[in-house]
């Protein structure tokens, strides 16, 4: 500061070496007005250089670069495995670290620190020996239903490399606050997958009639799909009924989320987030190209890459694929059974929904992502 009052010293040094007339006083206010001023101004430019509102990342943990935020039941298993084959794309400790769907008070946030218990999902940034190894958690659905863990994916890292990584948590395009992850990973990149709303109500339900098989507590009141289907619709469509936890539990899991217009529109909100922020995947056109040929996923694959900012690439060894044109590759992939009569949808209640649901969402989304759906998609 010392630099600074030498310079307002100056400035008034010639006025007070001056004789003073009658005006004297007038002009040494004036002086001293326009010096306390520009004193003013450098205290505050010290002040903003000294405040940084950016995040401060996550210190010896890659920040995530990515997200891959929804939709569920819509092949974010099998997309996040896809993105992992790039070379300079490393494994999060788990696929679906769901950190931002907790209540704000228990992520424990300070200021616009990234909370280490969340940054300390993800590799390190540098690795001092090759072939150190960045492994992630896998799970397995089992043909009863059962979920049980197997050999975790790994990736070797070379030393001195520069790496990324992402997570993919589904639950996060309907639950997680937008304006919270804006504030503490402002230059990540999110993702989204959509399939046929239809489609993915379905298997939504097919879900947790599984889970209602296995005897967990919080899905014994599952309805038969059609009975849950009607019920949800008279939600939606009349949400200022009341109704209770364990109803609401029950009748708002599975049309909602396939509304996808409503759910981006949340996210646009307050202008933290624009369109250029996100890219839209449909599982239909992923499935499509793992379905043709390696070269036609890898082709899928590189906007997606770039979007988050890596170099097209080929994939890498550890992406087995199965031989061309028998079946789609998937990830996670539920048992199939035929499904029991009474959870087979009927043609009335699929032109229900159409017509009351997702027929004006799904244009409206075309017309925000100024592109055409799926042919496969329901409700056109």
């Amino acid at each position: 500061m010392s630099s600074t009052t030498d310079l307002l010293t100056k400035m008034e040094s010639p006025i007070l070496s001056n004789n003073c007339n009658s005006g004297c006083n007038s002009v040494l206010t004036r002086s001293k007005f326009k010096n306390g001023l520009i004193l003013m101004c450098i205290l505050l430019l010290i002040l903003i250089v000294s405040c940084d509102t950016t995040t401060t990342g996550c210190g010896e943990f890659l920040s995530p670069s990515f997200l891959l935020i929804g939709e569920r039941k819509c092949g974010t298993t099998s997309l996040f495995q896809f993105l992992l084959a790039h070379p300079e794309i490393l494994p999060p400790i788990r696929k679906e670290l769901s950190f931002f769907n907790r209540p704000y008070k228990s992520l424990k946030i300070s200021g616009m620190s990234i909370p280490k218990e969340y940054c300390s999902n993800f590799p390190t940034k540098y690795s001092d020996i090759d072939n150190d190894r960045a492994c992630m958690e896998q799970l397995s659905l089992l043909p009863n239903g059962e979920i049980t863990k197997i050999e975790p994916y790994c990736k070797s890292r070379m030393k001195n490399l520069r790496y990324m990584s992402g997570e993919a948590s589904a639950t996060y395009l309907t639950q997680a606050n937008p304006f919270i992850i804006a504030d503490l990973l402002p230059h990540v990149k999110l993702i989204v997958s959509f399939r046929c709303p239809i489609k993915r109500a379905l298997s939504h339900h097919a879900m947790h009639l599984r889970f209602k098989h296995e005897q967990r507590k919080r899905f014994q009141f599952v309805l038969p799909l059609n009975e849950a289907l009607a019920k949800e619709l008279e939600y939606v469509a009349y949400p200022e009924v009341s109704i209770t936890m364990k109803q609401q539990d029950v009748v708002s899991h599975y049309l909602k989320p396939g509304i996808y217009i409503s759910q981006l529109n949340r996210w646009f909100e307050g202008g933290r987030w624009k369109l250029s922020d996100f890219y839209i995947v449909f599982q239909e056109e992923m499935d499509e190209a793992s379905l043709n040929s390696k070269e036609s996923l890898q082709k899928f694959l590189m906007p997606i890459w770039n979007h988050i900012g890596v170099q097209e690439t080929s994939f890498n060894s550890d992406l087995e694929f199965q031989t061309e044109g028998t079946s789609v590759m998937r990830f996670n992939a539920a048992p199939v059974s035929a499904p029991d009569p009474k959870d087979r949808l009927t043609n009335e209640m699929e032109l229900q929904l159409c017509r009351e649901i997702y027929f004006k969402a799904n244009r409206d989304l075309a017309v925000l992502l100024h592109r055409s759906l799926p042919k496969q998609w329901k409700c056109l």
